[in-house]
């Protein structure tokens, strides 16, 4: 713009120092698309704060099940300990059964 002012004042023997816009009046259509794009722009911060939190929420949820997972596996080996000493227990007492009932035959 400033090379098109300066071509157009040197006919006239005048030199262009500084110019400034005052008022630029944009076509409707423009106004229109710059507001769709701020719109848009405003959808993607949106969107993006959205999926933030649902990644969060779901990492969340993912280190719940995790310590949950531990605590109920904690409570599984505790009754497996707890069935290997009783089926231990059993078997050795059938054993002392079917050695006393060796003796009485």
């Amino acid at each position: 713009m400033r090379t098109m002012l300066t071509n157009m004042l040197s006919g006239l023997n005048a030199n262009l120092m500084n110019f400034q816009l005052l008022n630029i009046v944009l076509p409707t259509q423009f106004s229109a698309t710059i507001q769709n794009i701020e719109k848009y722009k405003q959808d993607l911060t949106t969107a993006q704060f959205v999926l933030q939190q649902a990644q969060n929420y779901a990492n969340g949820m993912i280190q719940q099940a995790t310590q949950e997972n531990g605590i109920i596996l904690q409570i599984a080996q505790g009754y497996q300990q707890q069935l290997n000493a009783v089926s231990l227990f059993l078997f050795d007492n059938a054993v002392e059964y079917r050695q006393e009932i060796r003796k009485y035959r």
